[in-house]
């Protein structure tokens, strides 16, 4: 499985990137933010999405100036050193998405749906799900999700749609949740969650051109972040800052309360599928893509040899936290400390080409 370059496209950006956000709205995420931010939650997506599609548009302005990926152009930058230092940082932020992936989907898959089955059997299906579905490249995960897409998009708008005579408007008061300077500091720090979007600059040799980038970011970022917001106005206004906050799983809740007709109810069921599937795909691109970046510090032209590896340590360390609520409180402070890996090495890369570019011209200005 080499590294192919040229192969990809917008639609393939766009399934990545989608595949890399959207996961979290189907976990604790939404409880985890209005516990920080209150009624102003929604507002928390929209700010995070803009300074992720900023921080793409500053590094796909380095690949119009630089041939190669992330860590070639990041040597290019700032040294060998330190260019492999951060980028073992994001191959860590990919296979611990990956591994956290795992544990929380199958202790919510048992939660939920099979309460009667075994962690560890969970556990290794998800994993070896994953696994296989690596061995297909990225550009396939990629696809297969955009194709994906429409019903993923189609169950949620379901979900928004039918609790509507329940809605109450006025649990969105007050407007400025738990204060403006809290709403800052939260969604600047909770960009982290959206670190996975870092993905279009790892296989950025992979697209036809940096438009193709930047396209995928606006449309994928931008999207979701309407989306995660749209979501989070209906929860707050279904049950209310304070009780999302305590829920483990918000959109289960709503899809719990929705009836139809006689005709048509559990419809959980169908959130259960479309979850359990994004789930997978979520755990393939996060391993696949830390698998990657594994592959080019250590030189290794193909990533095959490293799937069976890596997947069974994937496996071990989900038995790591005893309980889902420890490994919550581990996953919440890791997704924190990705905001460095989201913001703060973009903008170090790009300021560093601003510094580089400058001496060259004056050096050329001296000769």
């Amino acid at each position: 499985m080499k590294y192919q370059v040229g192969k990809m496209g917008a639609s393939e950006g766009i399934g990545l990137t989608v595949i890399m956000s959207i996961a979290t709205i189907f976990l604790s995420s939404p409880a985890f933010i209005a516990e920080r931010v209150g009624t102003l939650a929604w507002v928390v997506p929209l700010v995070s999405g803009t300074m992720s599609i900023i921080a793409i548009f500053l590094l796909s302005h380095l690949f119009k100036r630089f041939s190669g990926d992330l860590l070639t152009i990041t040597e290019q930058l700032l040294g060998n050193t330190v260019g492999k230092i951060i980028s073992i940082y994001y191959m860590f932020i990919f296979l611990s998405s990956a591994f956290f992936s795992v544990r929380e989907f199958s202790e919510n898959t048992l939660l939920i749906a099979l309460p009667d089955l075994s962690l560890n059997v969970a556990f290794i299906c998800y994993a070896l799900s994953a696994a296989a579905i690596v061995y297909a490249g990225i550009e396939t995960i990629g696809r297969v999700v955009y194709l994906y897409l429409p019903f993923i998009m189609g169950s949620i708008l379901i979900l928004l749609l039918a609790p509507y005579p329940f809605l109450e408007f006025n649990y969105l008061f007050p407007w400025q949740g738990y204060g403006l300077n809290t709403l800052a500091e939260n969604s600047i720090g909770l960009a982290g969650t959206q670190a996975g979007v870092i993905i279009l600059m790892v296989f950025a040799q992979s697209f036809q051109t940096a438009q193709t980038i930047r396209t995928a970011a606006i449309f994928a970022i931008g999207g979701m972040s309407i989306l995660h917001s749209l979501i989070f106005v209906v929860i707050v206004m279904l049950f209310g800052s304070k009780v999302v906050a305590e829920m483990s799983l918000p959109l289960l809740e709503i899809a719990r309360m929705i009836h139809l007709s006689r005709f048509f109810q559990r419809v959980e069921a169908i959130y259960i599928m479309v979850w359990v599937s994004v789930g997978i795909l979520n755990t393939a691109a996060n391993l696949f893509t830390g698998l990657f970046l594994l592959s080019r510090l250590a030189g290794l032209p193909t990533i095959r040899p490293l799937i069976p590896a890596i997947t069974f340590i994937m496996i071990e360390l989900s038995f790591l936290t005893p309980d889902i609520t420890a490994f919550v409180a581990v996953i919440s402070k890791i997704y924190l400390s990705n905001f460095f890996g989201m913001l703060i090495f973009p903008i170090i890369l790009f300021i560093a080409e601003i510094i580089k570019d400058r001496r060259k011209k004056s050096c050329n200005g001296v000769q």
